[in-house]
């Protein structure tokens, strides 16, 4: 949910610039327009006001970054901590449970983060690194099910580095005029996203599979990748021809 306010407030941001008001109004209003189902749903079966989950997701996941580590796709189970948290959490497993109940069950985990944290503070800090770059690593095409994938898998691995290599840099040298504001819509859209969801992604419990929908993002800045190599290569065969 917080990935998809990332192109919303960089949009109005862009049309706030441009003094498009009008404009302004109909996006934010487009928003809010999805945001009505969900709350009428937690309203009508938990009487509580929520654009996601009863449960509270941030403290879910907190707890989940601490206690389970890099999970590998057909390979890694979840510790039994985290399986635990899970059923415990879930409010549809306990349908009578009230507002007060899940406060509660909150502050318990909330506190059993900040306990395992203290514990081991700098371990923590090493892990957000690891899970940084573990979340856009990929070793199967698909997500949860693929037979005899490991006997490619080094292939997928490599490729998936060279494409996100070839991404990164066509963003870093992704240049827009400030007149083509659509243009630096996209790259600040683009470049806040990959940010926000690599940083996001390592405080919580990172699967590989988590950044694939990203990846339409990626394949953007890998297109400029490419443009920017051919032309650099173009440069130095011209010049390599001119010395000749």
């Amino acid at each position: 949910m917080l990935l998809s306010l990332v192109p919303l407030i960089t949009m109005i941001s862009a049309l706030y610039l441009r003094r498009q008001v009008r404009l302004i109004f109909i996006v934010f209003t487009g928003f809010i327009m999805t945001m009505i189902y969900p709350l009428y749903v937690n309203w009508r079966d938990y009487r509580e006001l929520t654009f996601s989950t009863v449960d509270n997701i941030f403290v879910r996941e907190l707890y989940n970054g601490v206690v389970v580590g890099n999970i590998r796709a057909f390979r890694d189970t979840f510790p039994v901590e985290s399986q635990r948290m899970w059923w415990e959490f879930h409010s549809e497993s306990y349908p009578g449970r009230t507002a007060a109940e899940r406060q509660l069950l909150n502050k318990k985990y909330l506190a059993l983060t900040w306990d395992l944290i203290r514990r081991d503070t700098v371990g923590y800090i090493n892990m957000r690194f690891e899970k940084m770059w573990f979340v856009w690593q990929k070793e199967s095409i698909y997500v949860y099910w693929e037979p005899d994938f490991e006997v490619y898998s080094i292939f997928t691995y490599l490729g998936n580095l060279g494409f996100l290599i070839i991404a990164g840099i066509g963003l870093y040298s992704w240049q827009t005029d400030r007149k083509e504001s659509v243009a630096q819509w996209l790259k600040q859209t683009i470049v806040l996203t990959i940010v926000i969801a690599t940083v996001g992604y390592s405080l919580a419990n990172a699967e590989q599979r988590y950044t694939v929908p990203l990846y339409p993002m990626v394949a953007i800045g890998a297109a400029f990748g490419i443009k920017v190599t051919i032309e650099s290569l173009k440069l130095r065969l011209a010049a390599n021809n001119k010395k000749k």
